[in-house]
């Protein structure tokens, strides 16, 4: 056997190796930020599940790299959410939309709505090339901790100078229009909101502190 044929063969197996151990012997390890450490990790590498992961449930994923395909699938406040990743670095396309609901733990956020709808994106390494199509939503609303009417919206992704952004709207008519907008570069994630005086969001936000002195405007940024 030649010298480049076994160094082929044990990389080869060293991968198989790496991709076949426990997930979790690998997410343990990181140094996760405040509220983000995975819980209930099962699975390997190429076919694994989190039950939590930040606001996250039920992430599950499937990596096929010989076929340069990724799955994954997660809930977030009760929604869930499926992408697909196919092509290499040099040449991407991710595919996301609504999927199934999933319950979520007692006491926890959750959303209800009819949501339809895809957005698709195009890139290159880290950069994205072209962005299409909207995921809307009907009826939207907080279901628990409390009931809360939210309207209907709809959401878009934009790629614009290679940078991949976010933005959607919420209205209800005589009520509010609230406005989110992303940009995944910064890692940086802006809601704001404009209430009309009798709107039903006036004393949940200023409960929470995001409004106050009947102030009906209000925006908030999160970074991650």
């Amino acid at each position: 056997m030649s010298r480049l044929l076994a160094m082929w063969m044990g990389l080869v197996m060293g991968v198989c190796l790496l991709c076949q151990a426990p997930a979790a012997f690998y997410l343990e390890r990181i140094d996760w930020s405040p509220g983000w450490r995975p819980q209930a990790i099962s699975g390997t590498l190429w076919d694994g599940r989190i039950e939590r992961l930040g606001p996250w449930q039920a992430l599950a994923w499937q990596l096929r790299p010989w076929a340069g395909n990724l799955q994954v699938s997660a809930a977030l406040a009760g929604q869930g959410v499926q992408a697909r990743f196919s092509g290499w670095p040099w040449q991407w396309h991710a595919w996301l939309g609504p999927h199934a609901r999933t319950r979520v733990d007692s006491g926890a956020w959750q959303l209800g709505g009819d949501w339809q709808g895809a957005v698709q994106v195009q890139g290159r390494g880290l950069s994205c090339t072209r962005a299409q199509g909207q995921v809307s939503v009907t009826h939207l609303a907080v279901v628990t901790p409390w009931s809360l009417a939210l309207g209907d919206g709809e959401l878009h992704l934009l790629c614009s100078s290679g940078r991949l952004g976010l933005a959607g709207t919420v209205q209800a008519a005589g009520q509010h229009r609230l406005e989110l907008q992303g940009d995944f570069s910064a890692r940086r994630l802006q809601l704001s909101g404009q209430l009309e005086p009798e709107a039903t969001l006036l004393a949940p936000l200023a409960q929470v502190g995001w409004t106050r002195d009947g102030q009906r405007h209000f925006s908030r940024t999160a970074r991650w």
